[in-house]
């Protein structure tokens, strides 16, 4: 763990200088690159990897769903899991923000079932809006397209959003 924090730390200082700001989508892709091998590395608890993989997935929401993350800009996270999910939130935490964090990136993140955030979504605009715009990471895509269906169908079943519906 050690070395990835090394590395992410070293090209998140490189990516701070004046002729690397130009490419947000390099940084993007950068943090994409550290999450797919932070996720692969949960093999390492106590947990099936087949189980791992089918109960959660990491997305990215926000400026970074958008790839428009910059070096100063915060790292958002929806972990996306099943209510049966082998593992609690400090799992993803520990395992995958710390290691961001100890990078020196600031990294903001929600831990949820399809059900809870499909409800945060109808409820918040912003985090709608963060749903509309996230991106697959690693993990589950079945849960990804699920929330997606999910998040449709609530929507086309309530009038007042049908104008959303031109985002999904």
């Amino acid at each position: 763990m050690e070395q990835i924090v090394s590395h992410l730390t070293a090209q998140r200082k490189q990516l701070k200088q004046a002729d690397q700001l130009e490419d947000p989508g390099r940084i993007s892709a950068m943090i994409d690159v550290a999450l797919i091998s932070l996720y692969n590395r949960l093999s390492r608890i106590d947990v099936d990897l087949k189980e791992i993989r089918r109960s959660g997935a990491i997305l990215a929401t926000g400026e970074f769903g958008r790839r428009q993350l910059g070096p100063f800009s915060p790292i958002t996270l929806l972990f996306l899991q099943t209510s049966d999910a082998p593992f609690e939130e400090e799992v993803w935490r520990t395992n995958i923000v710390q290691p961001l964090e100890q990078a020196g990136w600031d990294v903001q993140f929600q831990t949820a079932t399809i059900d809870e955030a499909v409800k945060l979504g109808l409820n918040n605009f912003d985090w709608l809006g963060g749903i509309l715009d996230s991106r697959f990471i690693s993990g589950s895509r079945t849960l990804m397209n699920d929330l997606r269906v999910l998040l449709k169908r609530e929507i086309d079943s309530n009038r007042g959003w049908q104008s959303i519906r031109f985002f999904l």
